[in-house]
């Protein structure tokens, strides 16, 4: 698994097929998506439109909160808040 930061987490994913940015990781799928995991929970799937489909909530946790913040800023311009709004 290669390791990144979580900013570049999904990019790296999708081009080495799994990463790791501390507590994080992402696992690349064959339809494009990326899951992304915080420590053994899958939280959200990117879609290979940059869509994010929301998968748990986790703890809700300033790390949970603070790392999908960080994670998907650049892929879909979103945050917890807004991909569990309507969880």
């Amino acid at each position: 698994m290669t390791r990144t930061n979580q900013r570049d987490l999904v990019k790296v994913a999708r081009a080495k097929g799994s990463a790791v940015a501390s507590s994080w990781q992402a696992y690349g799928r064959p339809d494009g998506s990326v899951a992304i995991v915080h420590y053994s929970t899958h939280m959200v799937t990117v879609n290979p439109d940059n869509t994010v489909t929301p998968e748990s909530l986790g703890w809700g946790s300033m790390t949970d909160k603070c790392g999908l913040r960080k994670i998907l800023t650049d892929v879909s311009g979103q945050g917890y808040g807004e991909v569990f709004a309507s969880f």
